[in-house]
């Protein structure tokens, strides 16, 4: 029994990365610029990198056809905080994964005993999966969620510093 639940979170724990390893595509990166005079940050994708401005698009739909085009200058720019798209998905499913695999291996050495309450020894061990999976959801979704984030400071220089970083977040169509 034991060796069977290893070899269950074993599996849980690798199959979402076997499932992913067959795209080799470019990753697309979710960008949120943060302007000097605003609070919230306009959402997007970074399509070019110019001398002292950036070329940022609310919605990807070809080259030709890009909707809301905006220009940033590098003075009104705060900072830059970029991730990979659907990336609090993937680690929110990942994080559950592991998160029920730590949880079943927690409800076997449980010490319940069957002979009082077999009722109460089944619902132990449940609780020990669901949480282990909740607690798995919310660590995956953080980590998932966490991105890069450039400050720019409104400085061309540290723009120009931080241009090489920032390359990597263009989307080319």
């Amino acid at each position: 029994m034991l060796k069977s639940m290893i070899g269950w979170a074993i599996f849980l724990l690798f199959s979402p990365a076997l499932l992913f390893a067959q795209k080799e595509e470019a990753p697309i990166y979710k960008t949120l610029v943060y302007k000097q005079d605003t609070r919230w940050p306009y959402k997007g994708y970074l399509l070019e990198l110019q001398d002292s401005a950036m070329v940022f698009s609310t919605k990807l739909v070809s080259l030709e056809n890009i909707v809301t085009p905006n220009i940033f200058r590098v003075e009104n720019i705060r900072y830059i905080r970029a991730r990979k798209k659907w990336s609090i998905g993937t680690g929110m499913i990942i994080g559950f994964g592991a998160g029920l695999a730590v949880g079943a291996l927690a409800s076997q050495t449980s010490s319940c005993d069957p002979s009082i309450l077999l009722s109460f020894c089944e619902l132990e061990k449940s609780t020990y999966k669901v949480g282990g999976g909740l607690i798995g959801i919310a660590i995956g979704g953080i980590i998932g969620g966490s991105g890069v984030k450039i400050p720019i400071k409104g400085d061309f220089e540290i723009y120009q510093v931080s241009q090489g970083e920032l390359a990597r977040f263009v989307y080319h169509f």
